[in-house]
């Protein structure tokens, strides 16, 4: 009996399966959200790309904002598959290119961010380390003590004892006789905090003029103080909301602590894998002051650091410098006095030389094949399918836009003809024919966007690029 039951359940769920057959295949049509050319785009395969670009994988507002999105990563991907199949030299077209330029730095942030993953697993962050630092830079997570400040101010009409006699008279309204001191604000006082009931704001220690400081910092709660000369008068001040310094809890700041430790531990290890690793001749390292003349300069796309094949721009440097981790601030508790805020220059120096560690070793690690490294460049080669993709398209319509761009020859003559002055050589003005090139370049540069969507469309219209909306539709209310 229980043999035939066993029986009976297989065949049934055969027979399930095999009746399911048309239904599944219909539910893959259905994930067919786009076609082109006999290809598709699948609804999984649009929501990993919506994932990777916004972390929302389809999900925003409403259902028409879902849709819209859902169609412009269709669009992406067809551009993206229609190019691969189209472009038979992909390197040449990257080779010199802006997209090639972001190809290199990508591919240079790829092997040492997945070699940082390898290195990252080796760095271990102990409760104990986390606790040394902590009572070691206890300044660095005490929280000062604050106040808000209210005042009544008054000009010297005379003989300024009279100003302070009058002052006197109402701070002891307000002592004494239990008045209101926002009241009293309100009515006497000459500056234009009197329109806030004398409120001045909510400070900390460290943040009022020191004249103020000290005899505010001295009040407790509710308390008024006594008449304080200042410039061309006096005030009363007058403290509410006093909170007394503290210290930020360990459990509080043990997160901060631990990833500020786990950046210094790996830039440590990474220290010491190129601590003897020289640049190679004809490499471009800066001084401190030819940095601070650089980043302070106009010329975005000079060069900042060049080892090997790691080259940086101006411009592009300056996000990677903020990812190395700052120096720490010297404290009292060290013996060097009051906490010295390091200036900018450097901030900029300490980062800079962050990123020359970074060049040494990736021009390190393009030499070494080790497991590790090994490991690491398998991971970066994966990270970058599809940045290449992504980088090969934009190229690929850029360059289908300039051919659109050069078609349009009565366009360019009137740009020309509007913009004459500003095409000349050496021995004078130059004919249209003899500017051409340059002529193409910059009315290229003045419309490549509208140039680059009409790129776009036309090669999504030569392959037949169509996408479902009903059926795009369909499948978010099942979601």
């Amino acid at each position: 009996m229980k043999g035939s039951n066993k029986i009976g359940i297989v065949t049934l769920a055969t027979a399930l399966m095999l009746g399911a057959g048309p239904a599944l295949t219909a539910m893959a049509e259905d994930a067919r959200l786009a076609t082109w050319n006999g290809s598709f785009a699948g609804a999984e395969e649009i929501e990993e790309l919506l994932s990777r670009s916004s972390g929302r994988g389809g999900k925003a507002g409403n259902i028409d904002a879902q849709v819209e999105l859902y169609s412009r990563a269709a669009r992406t991907l067809a551009l993206q598959k229609i190019v691969e199949t189209s472009v038979t030299d992909a390197d040449a077209l990257l080779a010199g290119s802006p997209e090639g330029t972001r190809l290199r730095a990508a591919r240079q942030r790829a092997l040492l961010d997945r070699y940082l993953d390898v290195v990252r697993s080796g760095v271990v962050i102990t409760d104990e380390a986390v606790g040394e630092y902590y009572e070691s830079h206890a300044e660095n997570f005490r929280i000062p003590r604050s106040l808000t400040l209210w005042n009544i101010y008054r000009r010297h009409e005379g003989d300024p004892e009279q100003t302070s006699a009058f002052l006197s008279e109402l701070r002891s309204r307000v002592v004494e006789g239990g008045e209101d001191f926002s009241s009293i604000a309100r009515e006497h006082s000459q500056s234009e905090t009197r329109l806030r009931d004398g409120k001045v704001g909510n400070f900390t220690e460290g943040k009022l003029p020191p004249a103020l400081a000290e005899t505010a910092f001295s009040l407790g709660e509710g308390e008024v103080s006594e008449p304080l000369a200042v410039a061309d008068g006096a005030v009363l001040l007058h403290v509410t909301d006093v909170t007394e310094a503290s210290m930020r809890p360990l459990d509080e700041a043990s997160d901060r602590i631990r990833a500020m430790l786990l950046r210094r531990g790996l830039e440590g290890a990474l220290a010491a894998r190129v601590a003897e690793a020289k640049p190679p001749e004809g490499s471009t390292v800066l001084t401190g002051e030819q940095l601070e003349a650089l980043l302070d300069g106009s010329d975005k796309e000079a060069t900042a650091i060049e080892i090997g094949d790691f080259r940086l721009t101006a411009r592009e440097i300056v996000g990677t410098m903020r990812s190395v981790a700052q120096p720490d601030r010297p404290s009292a508790d060290e013996g060097e006095g009051e906490a010295v805020k390091p200036t900018r220059s450097e901030l900029r120096a300490h980062s800079y030389r962050g990123v020359v560690h970074r060049a040494l070793l990736y021009n390190t690690l393009q030499k070494d094949s080790s497991a590790e490294v090994t490991r690491a460049r398998t991971a970066a080669k994966e990270t970058l399918r599809t940045t290449r993709a992504r980088l090969l398209m934009d190229a690929e319509v850029r360059r289908r836009a300039r051919v659109i761009a050069a078609a349009e020859t009565a366009e360019l003559q009137k740009f020309f003809d509007d913009n004459a002055h500003h095409f000349r050589g050496e021995a004078g003005p130059l004919t249209f024919e003899q500017a051409r090139e340059q002529v193409l370049d910059e009315y290229f540069e003045r419309h490549e966007q509208d140039f680059s969507e009409k790129a776009r469309e036309e090669t999504l219209a030569k392959a037949g690029y169509a996408f479902d909306d009903a059926r795009t539709r369909a499948h978010l209310a099942l979601r």
